[in-house]
């Protein structure tokens, strides 16, 4: 996305990573009593693909694409609404389908099935290995085959095995010539405070030092390496 930028290349050996963690697995949430079984039952509907112009809405129809077929606005009709809007309107019954690329349990997602039962879409089994359009998402960089959880969102979570789905790693990064006494400090107060935050907010627990190096694809920030394992 940055070729375009003259002298990228020279200016791109200046980045550093501070740490990596997890944005995500992706999410397809319908509810338990429609009639939507898996991705092949999206044709027609009203699907939440991700707000427009973002990269996870290109991601969820390639996604979609590879194991379906179905291409957006032709054979399901894509609405367009931002994250908040849309959890909202899935929440009205105004939308068939919603995708929502997060760490599990997502909050907004656990709000839903407290009080109505759902059901998680995913990638068969048997498009994990030979299906090429799978194969292309899994390429990009932080891409991997992940699975989500039969039971990650309690009782009135209907699906009786484990979902295949995406998982994507993220990161902070900064340029070399911050001080480092900065980078430093900003990185071991933030690892000394994150485990005290799990119990409230179980979703921050996919952040752990243990995941710090998980596809790291740019040099480490020579202060970072100090605090990780």
């Amino acid at each position: 996305m940055y070729k375009k930028i003259k002298g990228v290349k020279e200016l791109s050996k200046d980045l550093r990573t501070i740490f990596n963690f997890s944005m995500g697995v992706y999410h397809s949430v319908v509810y338990a009593d429609s009639s939507i079984e898996s991705m092949q039952d999206i044709k027609g509907k009203r699907v939440f693909v991700d707000p427009p112009g973002s990269a996870t809405r290109r991601t969820v129809v390639q996604m979609i694409d590879a194991v379906t077929g179905y291409k957006a606005d032709e054979d399901y009709t894509t609405v367009k609404l931002g994250w908040d809007a849309a959890a909202q309107s899935f929440q009205d019954g105004n939308l068939d389908v919603y995708f929502n690329p997060t760490n599990a349990p997502s909050p907004a997602i656990s709000q839903i099935a407290l009080t109505k039962k759902i059901r998680f879409l995913g990638i068969p089994k048997d498009d994990l290995e030979g299906n090429e359009g799978v194969a292309a998402l899994t390429k990009n960089p932080g891409f991997r085959i992940t699975q989500l959880k039969q039971n990650t969102y309690g009782e009135n979570q209907v699906n009786s095995d484990d979902v295949y789905t995406l998982a994507v790693t993220v990161g902070i990064s900064t340029n070399k010539n911050i001080p480092e006494e900065t980078i430093y400090k900003m990185t071991k107060t933030f690892w000394e405070k994150i485990t005290a935050q799990y119990d409230s907010a179980p979703w921050l627990s996919n952040i752990s030092l243990d995941k710090a190096l998980l596809d790291l694809n740019m040099p480490l920030h020579p202060e970072c390496r100090a605090l990780l394992p």
